[in-house]
């Protein structure tokens, strides 16, 4: 089945985003058909989501993740998903997080 890892305080510090980050490659062995993270700015009211089809090392190592991680300002919540499908292909719409409004900010990673 799939992997769930997350960290959440009033400002994540950076040891803390490192754990989050350690236990993304640790997910993997849980799901390695996509991956995908939220996170929640210290700044403006756009969760920051990062997905893609490729394994969650390859998620936490990309730019788009990295610059996630700036954008907004410091982080309170970062949640990740590695996928283990049960049902489904490996495309982009199947990996979590889902968007289900507005409020959510999505960009599919670009240096795949």
């Amino acid at each position: 089945m799939c992997g769930i890892c997350g960290a959440a305080a009033q400002w994540l510090s950076d040891y803390e985003v490192r754990n989050f980050v350690e236990l993304m490659h640790v997910s993997v062995l849980r799901g390695w058909d996509g991956a995908g993270v939220f996170m929640v700015p210290e700044k403006g009211n756009k969760t920051v989501i990062r997905r893609t089809e490729a394994t969650g090392t390859d998620l936490i190592l990309s730019t788009a993740f990295k610059e996630g991680l700036k954008a907004g300002g410091k982080k309170s919540v970062i949640v990740g998903h590695t996928r283990y499908p049960t049902k489904g292909k490996n495309t982009i719409e199947n990996v979590h997080p889902h968007e289900a409004d507005q409020r959510a900010q999505g960009q599919r990673m670009a240096d795949e």
